[in-house]
């Protein structure tokens, strides 16, 4: 397992080696696996992806998030110049059902509404607004309300687990209630805890997840032995 100062270099270099972002204005604190981020980016866009270049670095267990955005003069844009550049996004993506969506713009904080059948629409949809000029943040309270609701719902997540060569299925439960998704027991890294909630999300019929599983750098094996992550990955 990795120590808290190791854990800090390795995320430092993460963010350093990422291109759109300039990491000497984030400040980084380590503590017993969970990383801080602090200081000013320039745009939410920034700000979102420092959080998730630091989600994928292994040892990583939580993340908080406390980024400020203070947007260059030249980037700033009016609340309605703002919206309009959202629905015009919307449009444009054809994964997004811009009929049924609405958007709220204040000080360049966009709040993004309305409905869709499945989460990666309410996925493009926040992308779509995300990386429009001007904007300070995103709420997406966008609700997944789908036309279908299987009864197989638990199958098909377990199914996704299979076919996903980072995700060990054998520790992680399913637990299904209507079109309600529990999912918990033990895994070695954020991303694969990560990707297990996205496996979730994609099976037809899920309008909710959540997402109780644990992070153990060290699985035990069905023969009662310790495995570290490099043991059974290899293995």
């Amino acid at each position: 397992m990795k120590t808290d100062s190791q854990l800090h270099r390795d995320v430092l270099d993460a963010l350093s080696f990422e291109p759109s972002l300039n990491a000497t204005s984030i400040g980084i604190a380590v503590k017993e696996g969970v990383v801080t981020l602090t200081g000013v980016v320039t745009s939410y866009a920034e700000r979102w992806t420092a959080e998730r270049v630091c989600a994928t670095v292994a040892g990583v267990r939580g993340i908080a998030e406390n980024l400020q955005v203070i947007l260059p003069q030249r980037q700033k844009r009016t609340d309605t110049e703002i919206a309009h550049a959202v629905l015009s996004a919307f449009k444009w993506d054809v994964n997004v059902p811009n009929e049924r969506l609405r958007v709220k713009v204040r000080e360049g904080w966009i709040t993004l509404m309305g409905d869709v059948d499945w989460k990666f629409q309410r996925n493009h949809a926040e992308s779509a607004a995300r990386f429009i000029t001007g904007v300070r943040g995103v709420t997406n309270l966008i609700q997944v309300k789908p036309t279908i609701t299987p009864k197989d719902v638990r199958a098909r997540i377990e199914q996704a687990f299979n076919r996903q060569a980072r995700i060990n299925s054998s520790q992680i439960q399913v637990d299904v209630q209507g079109s309600k998704v529990t999912l918990s027991g033990t895994v070695m890294a954020y991303t694969e805890r990560e990707e297990a909630e996205d496996a979730a999300w994609s099976a037809a019929g899920v309008t909710e997840v959540t997402n109780e599983i644990q992070i153990e750098p060290r699985l035990a094996h069905q023969d009662g032995h310790q495995y570290s992550a490099v043991d059974v990955l290899v293995r």
